[in-house]
């Protein structure tokens, strides 16, 4: 038995991560795919091959080839909530090597 209450739960920051929740949304959404969406999507080739995805969607998954894998991948992302899609992470600029950055201390900026 546990000794917090429900609304106590030191979990509950967890759930309610964007992580946590898109990857919920996505497990969810895994074993709701039906036959035609699939091989719509380019998933599955035919109905004798969901079957063997309906049994264990996860497994499937995991030993899916990366073409299959991807195809599916891009299926769950589609049905995600606008709020829960992911989102590339913005691009960081980069210097050339032998450049450094300017440094904002005033103890080595030049005076004007």
């Amino acid at each position: 038995m546990s000794d917090h209450a429900p609304h106590e739960s030191p979990h509950l920051a967890v759930v309610a991560s964007t992580e946590f929740r898109r990857f919920h949304n996505a497990l969810r959404t895994l074993v709701n795919l039906d036959a035609s969406e699939l091989i719509a999507a380019g998933v599955i080739d035919e109905p004798t091959g969901f079957r063997r995805f309906e049994d264990d969607p996860y497994r499937w998954f995991i030993r899916a080839n990366d073409a299959r894998a991807a195809a599916l991948w891009a299926l769950i992302q589609s049905r995600q909530p606008e709020a829960l899609r992911h989102r590339p992470a913005a691009s960081t600029t980069r210097l050339p090597q032998n450049r450094r950055p300017p440094c904002p201390s005033p103890i080595f900026s030049t005076p004007r």
